[in-house]
This record gives structure tokens, sequence and C-alpha cells, in this order.
């Protein structure tokens, strides 16, 4: 038996695994629009806030390349606000971001270009070729002779190849 809700109830709307029932307008049919997905998006981060966008949509029965672009447009619109630091980052400054680095790369300034060229191109271009700033590991090895009074060489070189299996 579901209890009848009304503006005054503070019990908490259960909105995992209802979603077909809450997007369901009067006639029967699903409310596809909008803001009823993002509004379906608000309710489930607020019962289970470790949910991922992703598995949201999934649940909506839609992308979430899709999600964010209805997220992106509500929040653009002014219909959606975030108060959540992690949400304002990802849905209010990295599009305005975004934004004015497209605007600038298209003016051709010299300055964006170059910052964006060094903060974006140049690290993935040295990641798929392979170069890495990290330092290499090296192997040492000393070996002394057992008679202290016999005569030292020292021989320096490379070790190269693959070791060997033991069979076990």
């Amino acid at each position: 038996m579901e209890a009848e809700s009304d503006s005054t109830s503070t019990e908490p709307l259960d909105v995992l695994g209802k979603e077909d029932e809450i997007l369901r307008r009067p006639n029967g049919n699903l409310d596809r629009s909008p803001r009823a997905r993002v509004g379906m998006w608000l309710a489930m981060k607020s019962l289970e806030p470790g949910v991922t966008d992703r598995e949201i949509a999934g649940r909506l029965g839609i992308s979430s390349g899709y999600m964010k672009q209805l997220l992106y447009h509500a929040r653009r619109d002014g219909w959606l606000h975030f108060e959540d630091p992690l949400h304002k980052i990802e849905y209010d400054i990295i599009p305005k971001v975004v934004d004015n680095l497209s605007y600038f790369l298209g003016k051709k300034d010299k300055t964006v270009t170059v910052e964006t060229a060094k903060g974006v191109l140049f690290p993935q271009y040295k990641e798929l070729k392979g170069i890495s700033d990290a330092p290499q590991t090296i192997l040492a090895l000393k070996i002394e002779a057992a008679d202290p009074t016999a005569e030292v060489r020292v021989i320096t070189g490379q070790i190269v190849g693959q070791p060997r299996q033991l069979e076990e």
C-alpha cells in the first residue's frame, strides 16, 4: 500500500526502481521531457548520493552523454542551480571555460593557443608516442672478490634482454 503524498509530508520520495511510474503522465504516456529527466536525476542524486550520472542515465533509458547535455542546458537556461561545489565545477565552470577557450582560439589569440597546446595537445602527444618524464629504474650490481688483496677491475655496461622464467 502506497502512502498518499501531500506537500506537508516529510517522508522521502522513494524513486529508486520506480522511474517508469514517476515519469508517467496522467494519460499513461511516459514524460520524456528534459525537465522530467532532470527532476529524476535530482531525486536519484538526493536519495543515493553515490550513484553516478551514467547509472542514472541507464535507469532512465538514455545515454550518459545525453544526460550531461540535459544538465548543461538546464543550468545554462537558469532552471537548475547547483549548491554542491563539485557539480558546480562539472556543470557550470568547465562549460564556461570551454566556451571561453573556444572563443579565444577562434580569435587566434597567441597566448591561449600556446597554453592550450602545452596543457592539452602536448601531453596527449607524449602519451601517444610513449614518451615519459618519469625516471627510469636502474639496477646496479656490485660483485666483490673473496680475496681482498686481489686486483679489482671495474666493468660497466648495460644488461639487456628478457629474464629467464623459472620452471616449477
